[in-house]
């Protein structure tokens, strides 16, 4: 632990995000403030993020975050910073991962690149999730605003959010969430599925959260779309990891002025 709150920040000239040493921290579009695509918590203690990135372990169902302090135990890890990149290290058990965030410098589209390593002696069945709260706006109260929809593009499974209210200044402006399909090179044949992949999602929070406020993963997204929801992009892909094998998956945050424009940046 660092003896204060350290937060990176990766941004270009339009859009950029913060990474603070315990994997928290905020996205952004245009403004910082008027317009947060997630939420910004300024608590230092708790570090409460708006972006969530999970791992299951679907025998036992035990689930925990890929970040040290978001959601868990908070065990130790090993977490670099640099110009323009961020990078957090762990270890759980046969089980090791690498989360690697950098914006890129002039289009609206960060990028979080997971590497899973299973040294163990037995394959591993696994669910990923990557999840935003959206916020769409300078406060909680216009994200109630906004509409949600699903895409699948280019291989690509995406939640898009557009602000409907158009008096702050960012009406049809369109954040979203992407799954992109696997890479090549990593485990199972170049160019082809992870064995028994099995993708599903939700844009409603209410699935994801208690009455308190509390993150409980359900067994599967509703796959809800549209308008009225509490707004949120949860993506889950379900695959087996071979004993001694690796892979490597990649979400997209990005933004763009309207949903075609979002799409056309997807």
């Amino acid at each position: 632990r660092t003896d204060r709150p350290w937060i990176n920040v990766l941004a270009n000239a339009g859009f950029g995000c913060q990474v603070s040493d315990s994997g928290a921290g905020y996205s952004w579009a245009v403004n910082s403030r008027l317009h947060q695509l997630t939420a910004w918590s300024n608590d230092p203690v708790a570090d409460t993020p708006a972006e969530w990135c999970l791992l299951q372990d679907e025998r036992s169902q035990e689930t925990w975050s890929l970040c040290p302090s978001a959601w868990g135990d908070g065990g130790p890890a090993q977490v670099r910073h640099g110009q323009g990149w961020s990078e957090i290290s762990q270890q759980r058990g046969s089980l090791s991962w690498t989360l690697r965030w950098c914006v890129d410098s002039r289009m609206a589209i960060k990028q979080l690149q997971i590497s899973l390593h299973n040294s163990g002696e037995r394959e591993r069945h696994l669910r990923l999730v990557g999840l935003t709260e959206w916020m769409m706006g300078a406060s909680r109260n216009e994200r109630m605003s906004s509409r949600c929809s699903h895409l699948q593009q280019g291989g690509a499974t995406a939640l898009l959010c557009t602000q409907t209210e158009a008096s702050a200044g960012f009406g049809q402006s369109t954040a979203f969430l992407a799954m992109l399909p696997k890479l090549a090179g990593t485990a199972g044949v170049a160019g082809q599925g992870f064995e028994g992949e099995r993708l599903d999602w939700t844009c409603d929070r209410r699935e994801l959260f208690d009455a308190r406020g509390r993150l409980q993963l359900p067994d599967h997204g509703g796959e809800l779309s549209g308008a009225g929801l509490d707004p949120c992009a949860m993506i889950s892909r379900r695959w087996t990891l071979p004993a001694g094998q690796r892979c490597e998956h990649s979400f997209l945050l990005g933004h763009a002025d309207s949903p075609a424009a979002a799409k056309a940046l997807l």
